[in-house]
């Protein structure tokens, strides 16, 4: 960092540190080591950034925006380019494997969690963004099968019907079998059931039309919260 000349360095903890044990010890001995600051960031806070990283790409953007990481699920409505509203959920695919002993189903376990959705949430929506690791898996594997000429992530739109093929086609299909028609990691791989199945009762929730993959996450998200209104204005 010396060698750049960076003048200020934001780090941002996520679901993995908050909700660990020892996550705020963690930190400590990080910042300590490092001489750094690290904002552990709420579920809500989380959902922010990532909207606000979708701004940074569609800045009048309306819709839901779905963010999944492997601990948790936020979710935020985006209303005329403002967060109207964001929610966190326990339903990373890591944390849905972590409930296989409680004696519920994950069907039921995702039932219960998308149950506490806020009223404030639209009913149903026209436009669904999907920000993470996770859905541009996805969106790869949606472009390969569909034979997508241009395999650039941001921006793709695709109809729920092709999504819903796709979904159908990842929870049918070994991870073996993925892996030859996707770069994505096998780790990665590993998470895509279990993510499949909170997307497929998320469009079932909102019944959206258009499914638009979003290759600006929370990193942007915190770029465009620092902007001044004026360079939001620009369209960056």
């Amino acid at each position: 960092t010396n060698g750049m000349n960076l003048e200020k360095i934001y780090c941002i903890a996520t679901a993995a540190i908050r909700d660990a044990a020892d996550g705020s010890q963690f930190v400590y001995q990080l910042e300590e080591l490092f001489k750094i600051k690290i904002w552990i960031i709420s579920g809500e806070e989380e959902g922010v950034l990532a909207a606000s990283g979708v701004l940074m790409g569609w800045p009048e953007a309306s819709g839901i925006v779905c963010d999944i990481g492997g601990a948790s699920l936020e979710l935020a409505s985006l209303q005329s380019g403002f967060v109207h509203l964001s929610q966190s959920f326990k339903l990373g695919p890591l944390t849905l494997d972590d409930f296989q002993n409680s004696g519920k189903t994950q069907a039921c376990l995702i039932d219960e969690n998308l149950s506490m959705i806020e009223k404030g949430f639209p009913k149903t929506v026209k436009d669904f963004f999907l920000v993470g690791g996770c859905w541009r898996a996805l969106a790869r594997i949606n472009m390969n099968l569909n034979e997508y000429p241009l395999k650039v992530l941001q921006g793709y739109r695709i109809s729920v019907e092709s999504l819903s093929e796709t979904l159908d086609f990842i929870l049918s299909s070994k991870n073996s079998e993925l892996a030859k028609i996707t770069s994505s990691s096998m780790e990665r791989l590993k998470l895509l059931p279990n993510a499949s199945r909170v997307l497929q009762a998320l469009i079932y929730r909102f019944q959206p039309r258009c499914m638009i993959f979003s290759g600006y996450g929370i990193r942007e998200g915190l770029f465009y919260k620092l902007f001044s209104s004026e360079i939001r204005e620009m369209q960056p």
